[in-house]
């Protein structure tokens, strides 16, 4: 019975609160510590222990201070910042090989559509940022879809087309535009059809282009849905404005254009029940993405 207080965790000298504590059950002679806080990849961790609870049969555990945690979370990577394709924290069917390209290292290829990367990241400012990605194709086909989990199941952002480089190995950085919020976590890329190599992808805020938006949120309703939703913008929007319904692989299934307006009312009744993400453009930069369910 460990007491309250006799075991104290830091995190980057801040204090972390603890949930339980229980014996390994392979290994009774390990302690588990459940956090109620979270920990993050890359704070400095450290435990210290001043009571009395901790006993093996007799003996009692030595009081220590401020110990070393090895901290073996996952590497999470800072937003703006440089990936390598091969860093991912998961690969759904892509392959490695040796790169031809400045640096060396490896890349990705040998892409189906379906497969994908998973990168854990830490974006420090919401907003607009330039994503460069150096690729290697042989044609024009070749289209990924930037996906995130920051609303708690993953959603699609952008689709990006590919160009032909003029070898698997003839490198090119190619440029897009894309909205991120800020917090942690997990940005996939997705591949929707052809054939590309990945060297490495980049997003940049010094150089992205600056978003006014003319909203700040929208709210959807009824969501899970059946035949009809509204999307509401809480105040008018001037100039056009976009809704796009895309499907789970971000092929887009439904468009619907207006402009100068506060709501919009939608018929969904041909759409398949299922999970959906729902764009909403206005103007040129602005852009909101949700998750829409279909019952």
């Amino acid at each position: 019975s460990i007491g309250p207080g006799d075991l104290q965790l830091l995190a980057d000298g801040q204090p972390v609160k603890l949930e339980g504590f229980s014996l390994n059950t392979t290994n009774d002679r390990i302690l588990n510590i459940d956090l109620a806080d979270p920990v993050y990849y890359g704070a400095n961790i450290t435990l210290s222990y001043n009571g009395t609870s901790v006993l093996s049969n007799t003996q009692q555990l030595s009081e220590f201070s401020n110990l070393k945690v090895d901290n073996r979370l996952p590497v999470r990577y800072n937003i703006p910042g440089k990936i390598e394709a091969e860093d991912f924290y998961y690969n759904n069917g892509l392959q490695l090989e040796t790169c031809d390209d400045a640096g060396g290292g490896y890349n990705t290829g040998y892409a189906n559509p379906g497969d994908y990367l998973d990168y854990l990241v830490y974006v420090e400012e919401e907003g607009t940022y330039e994503l460069n990605l150096r690729v290697a194709a042989t044609a024009n086909n070749a289209q990924v879809i930037i996906q995130s989990d920051a609303e708690g199941s993953f959603v699609s952002m952008d689709t990006i087309r590919i160009v032909n480089t003029g070898g698997w190995q003839t490198w090119e950085t190619q440029s897009s535009n894309l909205y991120l919020k800020s917090g942690r976590y997990t940005l996939r890329i997705l591949v929707r059809q052809g054939e590309h190599n990945l060297n490495w992808f980049e997003l940049d805020r010094s150089s992205a282009v600056v978003q006014h938006q003319t909203f700040q949120d929208i709210n959807i309703y009824p969501n899970p849905a059946r035949e009809r939703i509204t999307v509401n913008f809480g105040s008018p929007v001037a100039g056009s404005v976009q809704v796009e319904i895309l499907n789970i692989l971000g092929l887009e299934i439904y468009r619907y254009l207006t402009s100068s307006t506060d709501q919009i009312d939608l018929d969904i009744s041909s759409l398949n029940p299922g999970s959906y993400s729902i764009v909403v453009k206005a103007g040129l930069n602005e852009r909101i993405t949700k998750q829409l369910v279909i019952l």
